[in-house]
């Protein structure tokens, strides 16, 4: 049969090792075959002895140049047995082309061991005794991994874990034993020089002693290489000049090999699963990094490139202390920052870039990584400033343009504007600030920073809109000065429009007019949600300053100097709007019922602000009543605007008021009825005739009378005779009243000083006196 690579020189498994094991020579194999692996020096043989013993077909070194001849691992099978053979041929140790490179040959040595039932280690004769060249470090370094990964103590939780990966890689999966190996040290151009016994004692005493100094799993601390390995030796005459010696000897090793099988070495897994359970032992070969041991080269290398890394940070911190501790930003931080990085790694380039090159670069990662996490924690101290120094702008801007002239723009403008020239500023200045060759960006910051504004703007705006919002209150104030003659005119005009009804369309109109004149947002600016809270307070403006104009409108006094003026408007004035003089013809009674019930109309007006027929009320509309209770303000209802005690209360007061100027009017025509006498005329022209003459003599009288005369007949041209009559009467009438009891006050006080002081004598006298006077 050919060959197939299992594992290549790349460490990559061959999925074509499937297929290799399910060809018809093999089919229905099961647990019916045996596994055997050759491992040893490169150039020792191995592949020449397995083809010479079991007649596989591996390729062979040409004789013409010493070189590397099998890549990675192979596998061969012999079919001449009763079962087959897998026969595994392993990439030679110690090899130029690998160098010191010892990692794949650790790994493909422990391969063969934890797959294989005999493990072939193929040597020269003159390589006993050896440390390296027996491949005694190799051994030692493939039995400890070995332990750890497959044969840790079942006692242990470690082992338990361990089983589980054996199980599942397939190894031993049923039996639960501990597997076992053989290990066959061939010997090659033996010279008998030496006894094979003695050689073979030779590498017994190096096993054990190289056994005992492992790092056993727990468990495992006493064990011997003779508890897990049979160990075995064969002594093989020179190829070349003992040719047919070798061939016999090579069938006598076949034999041997082939009854050398035990049960306990196989590793219970049928043939065609051969390739899953050889995959995951190499990928569990592949992981463990106990066997990842560093060369020389490497080792020199990790050294010297650590030492020239630290050296260089050290330089690039003592040029870099100013930015340990930033106060304010730095116009070219990333500028220099970029510089000194670049510094830094070319310094280490330099030096470190002749060194192994994979441990050269993993360093410089690692001094990358170092580099970047102190500039990482000054680029984002740095950019918080940038954001703190951008959020000053902002505010300083805000200022300065309303300063220059706040009605040249509106609050919303310019908080608009001042926003996109701090982020202006600092995306130019965080622009300026990346650091050449890292990842770092501003973006996290930036987002806080447009958060932080809005914030900032929110609270700013909310500072102005209370500004806005007292003028907007003294706007609707002045507004609803009118209210009072809307409602009056609404009565007058006999229209079907109920008068609050009217009072809610002129308030709208005055809505209307404030969202025109300081904007619907009013001015403040902001997002979608900000113009409606806007609205709404504005909205709340206009209901609050209503609300305090009909709470004013329905109090008891207004309403009561309301129905006064209702009532004397209808009873002393008439429709032309000249006052009324009573005469003896006059309906004085019929003209204060009309009155009356004038001003009484008025009052359900004001009792509840009724807006249509249909009974409904005024109200305050649900979003701004809402509104204005979360400010904290009350918000009114508008149908009862007069509560029943009140409206008793007015029409009481308005009863007696009425009643006054009634009995005042009735009063004014009795007294002008009254007549003189002709007879009193002419007996005071007669008696005052000498007077009369004194005055028209006497020039200071004459100008007095001219005076008197021009303003009566000013009072006669304006229709007014008989309102000055009617004053000048009344005064009379009243100073005539006060004398008379100014006189009668000073006669009962004269007259009680006069009195006897035996009072008791005249009772009846004195009583009759008084009762006379």
């Amino acid at each position: 049969m050919s060959t197939v690579q299992v594992v290549d020189e790349n460490k990559e498994f061959n999925s074509k090792t499937q297929s290799f094991l399910t060809q018809p020579e093999l089919e229905g194999t099961g647990l019916a075959y045996h596994t055997v692996a050759v491992f040893g020096s490169q150039s020792s043989g191995k592949s020449t002895l397995l083809n010479h013993v079991f007649k596989t077909k591996f390729d062979v070194m040409d004789n013409n140049a010493r070189r590397q001849t099998t890549h990675g691992i192979w596998l061969g099978c012999d079919l001449r047995g009763k079962e087959p053979l897998l026969v595994l041929d392993v990439e030679g140790t110690d090899g130029r082309e690998r160098g010191d490179d010892q990692d794949f040959e650790r790994k493909a040595a422990l391969f063969a061991l934890a797959t294989s039932e005999i493990l072939v280690v193929n040597m020269w004769e003159n390589q006993v005794g050896l440390y390296f060249g027996a491949n005694m470090a190799l051994l030692r370094t493939v039995f400890e991994v070995n332990l750890s990964l497959f044969h840790a103590s079942p006692t242990t939780p470690e082992s338990n874990s361990e089983s589980s990966s054996e199980s599942n890689a397939g190894s031993n999966s049923g039996s639960g034993r501990i597997p076992r190996s053989r290990i066959l040290f061939v010997i090659r151009d033996f010279t008998a020089q030496t006894p094979l016994e003695q050689l073979a004692i030779t590498l017994r005493e190096d096993l054990d002693k190289q056994w005992k100094t492992l790092a056993k799993p727990a468990g495992l601390e006493n064990s011997t290489v003779s508890d897990f390995f049979d160990i075995d030796f064969q002594a093989l005459p020179h190829k070349v000049w003992q040719s047919e010696n070798f061939v016999t000897e090579c069938d006598n090793l076949a034999t041997k090999i082939t009854d050398s099988f035990k049960p306990e070495y196989h590793r219970d897994v049928p043939l065609d699963g051969w390739s899953v359970y050889a995959n995951n032992i190499w990928q569990k070969i592949e992981q463990n990094k106990d066997l990842d041991l560093p060369t020389h080269h490497e080792l020199v290398a990790k050294f010297r490139c650590t030492e020239i890394s630290a050296e260089a940070f050290n330089a690039f911190s003592q040029k870099t202390e100013k930015f340990a501790n930033l106060e304010q930003s730095i116009p070219d931080f990333g500028k220099e920052l970029s510089l000194l990085r670049s510094e830094c790694l070319q310094s280490y380039d330099n030096i470190a870039g002749k060194y192994q090159k994979s441990v050269y670069l993993e360093i410089r990662k690692d001094l990358e990584k170092q580099l970047d996490d102190v500039l990482l924690g000054w680029y984002n101290q740095h950019i918080d400033i940038l954001k703190e120094e951008s959020i000053a702008l902002f505010k300083n801007d805000l200022k300065d343009k309303e300063k220059e002239d706040p009605k040249q723009s509106s609050f919303g403008e310019r908080s608009a504007a001042a926003v996109q020239k701090s982020l202006a500023y600092f995306d130019k200045h965080t622009a300026a600030s990346a650091i050449d060759g890292t990842h770092f960006n501003a973006d996290g910051k930036r987002k806080e920073l447009v958060s932080q504004l809005s914030d900032i703007s929110a609270q700013l705006r909310q500072q102005e809109l209370q500004k806005l919002l007292k003028q907007v209150q003294r706007y609707f104030t002045k507004q609803f000065n009118s209210i009072e003659s809307i409602i009056q005119n609404s009565l007058d005009s006999k229209t079907d429009v109920f008068p609050w009804m009217a009072v809610k369309s002129h308030a709208l109109t005055a809505l209307e007019k404030a969202q025109q004149l300081y904007g619907s947002d009013l001015g403040v600016g902001g997002d979608d949600a900000d113009l409606a809270q806007a609205q709404l307070a504005l909205e709340s403006e206009m209901w609050l300053a209503l609300t305090n104009k009909i709470q004013h409108l329905s109090s008891v006094d207004v309403v009561l100097q309301r129905m006064r003026d209702v009532f004397e408007n209808v009873f002393k004035y008439t429709d032309e709007g000249l006052p009324v003089v009573w005469g003896l013809n006059d309906d004085i009674d019929a003209q204060a019922v009309k009155a009356r019930a004038a001003a009484l109309e008025t009052l359900p007006v004001y009792a509840s602000a009724v807006i249509n027929s249909d009974g409904e009320y005024l109200s305050v509309p649900v979003a701004v009543a809402e509104f204005i209770t979360e400010k904290g303000d009350e918000v009114k209802e508008f149908d009862v605007l007069l509560s029943a005690d009140d409206v008793l209360e007015i029409k009481k007061r308005f009863q007696r008021l009425a009643d006054a100027n009634f009995v005042e009017a009735k009063r004014s025509v009795m007294q002008t009825n009254s007549h003189i006498p002709m007879y009193i005329i002419v007996l005071l022209c007669v008696l005052g005739y000498n007077e009369f003459m004194m005055v028209i003599r006497n020039p200071f009288m004459i100008a007095f009378l001219l005076v008197l005369g021009a303003a009566w007949y000013v009072v006669y041209s304006l229709g007014m005779t008989a309102t000055v009559l009617n004053l000048m009467r009344s005064y009379t009438t009243h100073a005539f009243e006060t004398t008379k009891s100014v006189a009668r006050d000073y006669l009962n006080d004269d007259s009680t000083r006069s009195r006897p002081s035996n009072r008791s004598q005249k009772p009846e006298s004195v009583d009759s006196k008084e009762d006379s006077e």
